[in-house]
């Protein structure tokens, strides 16, 4: 008797727990999911100099989002289209240490950072160059975005 309600037991807590990950979301989404919606520029670090919209003399918003066929990445500049690219499926590569992304879109690669410590309440990410091949060279450039709202479709 003792056997069949240990069996039981062990049974239950296991779909109890397998039922928690599709209820409650204790499995986290990937860090990408994260990257979706708008994103205002605030300022570009080099290694010799910072540049903000105010000094460049623009204003670049970052969007992410999915049309219902593709994820895609959209570059606004001054409010206005200047680039659009479609990720390329099976390109994305996440870092859950370093909080990270990178992804193709279309021929080039793009690495994402999500900001997380307790100075930075608002969402804020920053981002490599946009490069044919990725390398850490691309990290020497970061561009500092903050989070504008989602995309409305």
């Amino acid at each position: 008797m003792k056997s069949l309600l240990l069996t039981f037991f062990t049974i239950s807590l296991a779909l109890c727990i397998q039922s928690c990950s599709r209820v409650c979301g204790c499995v986290s989404p990937p860090i990408s999911s994260e990257l979706m919606g708008q994103w205002e520029w605030t300022r570009t670090e080099t290694p010799s100099r910072t540049i903000t919209p105010q000094t460049a003399g623009y204003t670049q918003t970052l969007e992410y989002g999915n049309d219902q066929t593709n994820n895609y990445l959209a570059i606004y500049r001054n409010d206005t289209l200047s680039m659009r690219l479609g990720l390329v499926r099976g390109s994305t590569q996440e870092n859950t240490r370093e909080f990270s992304v990178l992804e193709k879109y279309a021929s080039l690669y793009l690495k994402s950072y999500l900001i997380r410590n307790s100075t930075h309440p608002n969402r804020e990410i920053y981002t490599s160059e946009l490069m044919e091949n990725y390398s850490a060279k691309a990290d020497t450039v970061r561009h500092y975005y903050k989070f504008k709202g989602y995309v409305a479709r």
